[in-house]
C-alpha cells in the first residue's frame, strides 16, 4: 500500500502507518464480532433456541453455533 501511495523513488514515512492499522483492524474485528454475536443471539430468539434452525440459516454446522454460545458464555433458558 506504501508503495501505491508514493509517487517518487522513496517512499515517505507518512505513507507507512503500521499502528494505525493494527488499531483500525483490531476496531473492525471486536465491531464484527460483536455484530456476529448479536445476529447469533437475534436468530436464536427468532428460531425459539432451535440450534438446526439457527445453523442452517447462517449455513455453519450446528456444533458451531454451539461453539459461539460458549464463548459467549450463553445457556439456554431452560437449561437447567
Amino acid at each position: 500500500r506504501a508503495l501505491m501511495n508514493s509517487s517518487g523513488e522513496a517512499i515517505p514515512a507518512e505513507a507507512i502507518s503500521l499502528g494505525e492499522t493494527r488499531s483500525k483492524r483490531a476496531v473492525s474485528r471486536t465491531q464484527f464480532r460483536h455484530e456476529e454475536d448479536h445476529e447469533l443471539l437475534t436468530l436464536l430468539r427468532e428460531h425459539r433456541w432451535n440450534i438446526t434452525a439457527v445453523a442452517k440459516e447462517l449455513g455453519v454446522h450446528r456444533a458451531t453455533v454451539h461453539r459461539k454460545l460458549k464463548r459467549l458464555g450463553v445457556e439456554r433458558p431452560d437449561a437447567k
